[in-house]
């Protein structure tokens, strides 16, 4: 193929990529390995294409291919990189990322591989280390927006919080070149003035990050997809529609708020041997988005399950049990705790007839405010932007969780975050008795259990539980009328 050509093809396959035509880009890709096996810019759209496919594993080996067959080009190190570490595979990620940043040592782009090497080294406890690199780009006033919040993080931990604070404000004092950069960073801002007792302060800096999401959000339309799980999820319903043949107890999903305690229940189930922890896995919601096409219907989910068909349920679960037990081949318990999983039970009961389920309760006010405190992803969580809307949307969540314990047959524990805290070992025997794992001692020190979190909560589990984040609502009680109001 001709250079001319194969440029274009690549231009092709960005373009119906962008326009959400996986399936289009990849065959255009495919078809340019077939013209020369070693096309690395095919290889690397490919990797590209499997990761938005949440298929990790097959974008490892497209993505490991690249770094092979192009061995000096630092971006495709630190893509593979940014892969492990997003699947929290803390040795291989760092070794990417080195690797990545001794290529591009006095590149401008070295600020980006070296942002994403701290960082991981800093959830993952290695502060000493990501200081190091970072340490020198402070001093020289080198910081941008995407490196400030790891910083910051390095900074507090060392006990300098306001020359932290003082690094933000300096940036913040700057035009924005990039708003989702500029949230993070105050959002890192509030949560050290909070530390500082400035609450006031801080509120200005969680309200002032939700400005940069741009989000609307429709409150009717979102009850309207509330009453359609409700329906299609029905009684009736569930009685007609088929369940998977196969009953594994593998599976284990956490449903709940965000920000309720999901990190601290399957950090947890992680301690345990013959359990893992496999994190916020989109995997489930994948099926939901891709389920219309898979069935050849026109109706959009929840509509399309009542065109679901016995082959099409044990086509589904096959295919999240193979992948979940690539991530642990020896657990007999993979948790799940996505943060849409409280609206997708009644597909679980569907597909995982033998699963569990751990629902966690959070007490609303304190649920409320970390939610608003929180970067949640605000294309699928657009009622995170405003305290009122956060409180419709609670109270929503609970109406559909009402209407899932009254109709679903799967196990489900209750879970209160309070009491999580304040009666530990005793929440903790319920939650491994629940699952079926017999007890193990290491689940009371989970804080020991070696795992990258990539949460927000990440350094939270590193830790024995505390207590700072039960009533937190009360020192910003003055500024939450709107959540109040919502909530009652």
């Amino acid at each position: 193929m001709n250079p001319s050509k194969r440029r274009q093809k690549l231009e092709e396959a960005r373009q119906a990529f962008q326009n959400g035509d996986i399936d289009g880009a990849e065959r255009i890709c495919q078809g340019l390995l077939r013209a020369n096996k070693a096309d690395v810019a095919a290889l690397h759209t490919l990797g590209v294409l499997a990761s938005a496919r949440l298929d990790d594993s097959a974008a490892v080996v497209y993505l490991s291919r690249c770094t092979t067959l192009a061995p000096d080009h630092a971006p495709y190190h630190q893509d593979l990189g940014r892969l492990h570490a997003l699947a929290g595979r803390h040795a291989p990620a760092l070794a990417c990322l080195q690797r990545a940043l001794a290529l591009q040592p006095k590149q401008l782009q070295a600020l980006s591989t070296l942002t994403d090497l701290a960082d991981v080294l800093e959830r993952s406890g290695q502060h000493d280390r990501a200081w190091q690199l970072l340490a020198p780009r402070v001093q020289q006033g080198q910081v941008d927006e995407d490196m400030a919040p790891v910083a910051m993080r390095l900074l507090d931990h060392a006990g300098q919080t306001a020359q932290a604070i003082s690094l933000a404000r300096g940036l913040l004092a700057q035009p924005p070149a990039d708003l989702a950069p500029r949230r993070f960073l105050l959002q890192m801002l509030g949560r050290l003035l909070e530390k500082t007792g400035d609450t006031d302060g801080a509120f200005q800096a969680f309200s002032d990050a939700k400005k940069t999401e741009g989000q609307r959000f429709n409150a009717d339309a979102y009850a309207r997809e509330i009453d359609a799980l409700i329906t299609c999820f029905s009684t009736a319903a569930m009685a007609r529609l088929p369940r998977a043949s196969q009953s594994s107890a593998t599976p284990v999903f956490i449903a709940c708020m965000p920000r309720s305690g999901s990190t601290l229940v399957e950090q947890v189930l992680h301690a345990h041997p013959h359990a893992h922890g496999a994190g916020e896995i989109p995997l489930l919601h994948q099926a939901v988005v891709d389920m219309p096409a898979q069935l050849g219907v026109n109706l959009p989910y929840p509509h399309c399950v009542a065109s679901l068909g016995q082959g099409d349920v044990d086509r589904m679960a096959a295919d999240y049990l193979r992948r979940i037990t690539a991530l642990a081949p020896a657990a007999t318990r993979i948790s799940n705790k996505h943060l849409l999983n409280y609206l997708h039970l009644g597909l679980i009961a569907l597909l995982f007839p033998g699963a569990r389920v751990i629902h966690i309760r959070r007490q609303p006010l304190d649920n409320g405010l970390a939610c608003f405190m929180s970067s949640l992803p605000p294309g699928t969580m657009p009622w995170a932007d405003d305290l009122g809307h956060i409180g419709f949307a609670f109270k929503q969540y609970a109406r559909l969780m009402a209407h899932w314990q009254q109709t679903l047959a799967l196990p489900m524990l209750e879970v209160q975050y309070e009491d999580l805290v304040t009666d530990t070992e005793a929440q903790i025997r319920r939650i491994t008795d629940f699952c079926g794992l017999p007890w193990d001692e290491r689940c009371l020190r989970f804080w020991e259990a070696e795992r990258v979190v990539l949460t927000p909560s990440y350094n939270q589990v590193r830790q024995p539980i505390f207590r700072t984040a039960m009533d937190r609502w009360r020192r910003y009680e003055t500024h939450l009328q709107p959540l109040v109001q919502a909530l009652a």
